[in-house]
């Protein structure tokens, strides 16, 4: 048989042995056993076991329902750099923590869970996709936060609260859907989101809390609901920060200034204030600076909330509105450089809605 014939077959063979062995080892999936974790115990009620500080190497991980007969409860991969995909077996009860895995990419969670827990995807800078079940009722604190390459999320109906900081700094999250189902949103939930461009809060929302949306410097749309009843200001309070105390991720706090709800929205170019809305404090909308347009549903009292907004072209009033007090307070906007008929003009009818709505 020819030389260069029989090393072909040969070279045939060995790839056929292969592929029908199964994906190279890059691309398998390895289930966890009790061998790949540092600290393997059982919980104090008995009800199941923990697993903390992943050793192994392998890309692609399944995380069984069961070792060794007891249901697993706890999965640890903090600091993981080789991970790169997650499932869950079919049945899996259990919570986990995924903080700082940077390679990590996509997660699909398990049916069961009712609660995206704190921190869990907390500074995961590769993940791009995750498949959060029906179940899920609460995204806790900081799940999500900074995980810069995360573009877009599903949430679904049913959950009721995203937690403090939830998905802060998430740069490249430009399309959410926040469900009807959705009544809490805490501090700084979207803070320095500055990929996304439009949002609508669910009518059960009735707080927004400071900081909740600022420095989202692209959001040109926001529809705020009309059982709205409370904007936050900026203010001296708790700041929470996480950190890594050894090899644990922990929860730190200590007192600073928050922005106000939307502070730094710099695209941001219309607002309508819900009717329910009776006080906007300090520095709310300050820094919009494309902010063209205010709509005001209802007689509502202004504390310096438009500060360095210089763009401002339209004051708007509501049916029934009769007083707006603290008009003065926002800003006129530059007319330097307009025609003087231009700038008579807007001047004459900011005059006019002031002394019609002002106190």
């Amino acid at each position: 048989m020819n030389t260069h014939k029989t090393t072909r077959i040969m070279a045939i063979a060995v790839f056929l042995a292969i592929v029908t062995a199964g994906a190279p080892l890059w691309a398998q999936t390895h289930t966890l056993t009790t061998a790949d974790f540092k600290e393997v115990s059982v919980l104090d009620d008995g009800s199941g076991v923990r697993l903390v500080n992943y050793t192994g190497s392998a890309q692609n991980i399944m995380v069984p329902a069961e070792l060794e007969g007891l249901p697993v409860k706890w999965v640890s991969f903090e600091k993981n750099t080789t991970i790169r995909s997650v499932t869950t077996a079919d049945g899996f009860t259990g919570s986990f923590s995924f903080a700082v895995c940077s390679s990590l990419t996509s997660v699909t969670l398990p049916k069961g869970i009712k609660k995206i827990g704190w921190g869990m995807f907390y500074g995961c800078t590769s993940l791009t996709s995750v498949t959060i079940p029906a179940g899920v009722t609460e995204i806790g604190e900081a799940a999500f936060r900074d995980c810069t390459s995360l573009a877009s999320l599903t949430i679904p109906a049913g959950v009721t609260t995203i937690g403090v900081a939830a998905f802060q700094g998430c740069a490249s999250l430009a399309s959410l859907t926040i469900p009807a189902s959705v009544t809490t949103i805490g501090v700084a939930a979207f803070q320095d989101c500055t990929s996304l461009t439009s949002l609508t809060i669910p009518a059960g929302v009735k707080h927004i809390a400071s900081s909740t949306f600022s420095n989202c410097t692209k959001l040109t749309d926001v529809t705020l609901p009309k059982g709205l009843t409370r904007l936050d200001d900026q203010g001296y309070g708790q700041y929470l920060t996480y950190q890594w105390y050894k090899e644990d991720l922990v929860y730190r706090d200590h007192f600073d200034v928050y922005p106000g709800a939307f502070n730094g929205c710099s695209s941001l170019k219309r607002i309508t204030i819900p009717a329910g809305v009776r006080n906007i404090g300090r520095g709310v909308f300050a820094g919009c600076a494309a902010l063209e347009e205010i709509t005001f549903e209802g007689n509502v009292e202004i504390d310096n909330s438009f500060e360095n907004c210089k763009n401002i072209k339209r004051l708007n009033a509501g049916p029934g509105v009769t007083k707006i007090t603290g008009l003065r307070t926002i800003p006129l906007t530059d007319v330097s450089g307009l025609p003087l008929k231009e700038q008579a003009e807007i001047k004459a009818y900011r005059s006019a809605f002031a002394r019609k709505y002002g106190n």
